[in-house]
């Protein structure tokens, strides 16, 4: 479920960009971001936007919270990639980053705590949550 933002006009404030419910009973919160770049920039994730994440998936055992990163180029047919990761996964690689001196997330470190998801038919990705509870 789209959950609505106002876009560029009313800017209200939300979790997240979507909820999504699974058959297992758990409840997901997604936030989607994009790059053009190789690696991810921490900045792209403002701390009111972890600080919703991280709220959500510590009000219910039930709650997850993930980021939707789409790696994408000039030619999406060549470069258009998204990786879910779980919130408490992705606090872990800012704070390797941070850390590191880096102000951006290796894509490689994405693809090693998250999953890649299976494009299909008309540049859409088949979303798979297994794994990020």
């Amino acid at each position: 479920m789209r959950i609505e933002d106002g876009g560029g006009v009313a800017k209200n404030q939300q979790y997240g960009d979507f909820f999504y419910w699974d058959y297992d009973g758990f409840d997901w919160l997604i936030e989607c971001k994009a790059t053009r770049e190789k690696s991810f920039p921490i900045a792209n994730l403002r701390a009111e936007q972890m600080a919703k994440l991280k709220t959500y998936q510590e009000v219910s055992a039930h709650h997850r919270s993930v980021i939707a990163i789409n790696f994408y180029g000039q030619n999406l047919k060549e470069v258009n990639d998204c990786i879910l990761i779980n919130y408490t996964a992705y606090e872990h690689l800012v704070k390797a980053a941070l850390e590191a001196g880096r102000a951006s997330i290796p894509r490689k470190w994405l693809e090693e705590c998250g999953r890649l998801q299976k494009r299909v038919q008309g540049g859409l990705w088949a979303l798979d949550f297994g794994g990020l509870a």
